[in-house]
C-alpha cells in the first residue's frame, strides 16, 4: 500500500486541478479557454462512441476508447483498474444500458483532458427486465496517445 501513495497522490491533485478549472459547475460552457477546436471535436466523439458502444453491448468498441491501464471507479464498488478487468467486469455485469451521456465542461492540461457531465437513461437486468432509472453526474479523464488519438483513461460517477 506505501507504494500507492504517489499515484493516489497524483490522481487526487489531477482531479482537485480538474475541479479547481472549471468555471460554471452545473452550466454548460461553449468552449473552455485553451481547448483547441479539434480536441473538443474529437473528445465529443469519443462520448458519442461511448454511448453507442453501451448501448449496443458492444464491449469490444467500448474498450478500444480506453487506455490500456484504464481505471473505472464505479459507485459502491472497487475500482476495476485495466482494460482486461473492464472487460471481466462489464461480463459479470447482466444488464443492457439505455444511456446517454451530456457533457458540461472540458478542460485541458497538455496532454489530459477533464470532462464532467450527466448521465441519463436506463438500465435494464436481462435476468428479471428490471429497469433501473440512471441519473448520474461523472468524471472522464482522457490522454493524448502517442499517436494523436484521445482515450478514456480514469472514470468516476455516482448517483444524483
Amino acid at each position: 500500500m506505501k507504494g500507492c501513495q504517489p499515484i493516489v497522490f497524483l490522481v487526487g491533485i489531477s482531479l482537485f486541478q480538474a475541479c479547481a478549472i472549471m468555471q460554471n459547475p452545473g452550466h454548460s460552457t461553449d468552449k473552455a479557454p485553451g481547448v483547441a477546436d479539434e480536441d473538443l471535436e474529437s473528445i465529443g466523439d469519443i462520448i458519442e462512441r461511448l454511448d453507442r458502444a453501451e448501448n449496443a453491448g458492444d464491449l469490444k468498441s467500448l474498450l478500444e476508447l480506453q487506455t490500456d491501464d484504464v481505471i473505472w471507479m464505479p459507485e459502491n464498488e472497487p475500482a476495476v483498474i485495466g482494460k482486461q478487468a473492464l472487460g471481466e467486469w462489464y461480463n459479470v455485469h447482466d444488464y443492457s444500458l439505455e444511456i446517454s451521456h451530456h457533457t458540461r465542461d472540458v478542460h485541458m492540461s497538455g496532454d489530459l483532458a477533464f470532462n464532467w457531465g450527466i448521465a441519463t437513461g436506463n438500465l435494464t437486468r436481462k435476468e428479471d427486465g428490471k429497469i433501473t432509472p440512471i441519473n448520474n453526474k461523472y468524471i472522464q479523464i482522457l490522454r493524448r496517445s502517442a499517436d494523436g488519438t484521445w482515450k478514456i483513461s480514469h472514470v468516476i460517477w455516482n448517483s444524483n
